[in-house]
């Protein structure tokens, strides 16, 4: 597919041109902003420490009802056993993976974010064009 048939085909004229330059400009700034905020928050630290922690969940039937605590593989010990009890094994795995979860979440917004706003200019765009071409 040549440059020219892509362009004829979402009809990017002179406008859309400028907006493009425009999206690249506050793209590259949305970028840079949440990288700060991702930094001054300390996100990227508190996910390595996570990772370093080595946790992972040990369950334990008293009672007949199963608890779930956490176990450091790293040295071999119970972590806060009295603080952190879960009775299910989907709580214990969110409550391990919080900080990289949420940085995850923090870049896919960062990179998701643009992107998106890109493909929805274009879609509703060729929406429209076709609408108000079909009801002429």
């Amino acid at each position: 597919m040549s440059k020219n048939v892509f362009f004829e085909f979402l009809e990017i004229k002179k406008l859309d041109k400028g907006l493009f330059r425009v999206w690249i400009l506050l793209s590259i700034l949305w970028v840079c902003f949440v990288a700060v905020v991702i930094y001054a928050d300390d996100m990227i630290k508190q996910a390595k420490e996570e990772q370093e922690l080595s946790l992972t969940c040990i369950g334990k039937s008293t009672t007949g009802m199963d608890v779930y605590t956490l176990y450091s593989l790293k040295d071999k010990t119970d972590y806060a056993t009295n603080i952190f009890r879960f009775y299910s094994l989907k709580d214990c795995e969110k409550f391990i993976n919080h900080d990289r979860r949420a940085l995850n979440f923090a870049v896919q917004i960062s990179i998701g974010g643009p992107l998106l706003v890109l493909f929805l200019w274009f879609f509703l765009k060729k929406t429209y064009l076709w609408l108000y071409r079909g009801f002429k």
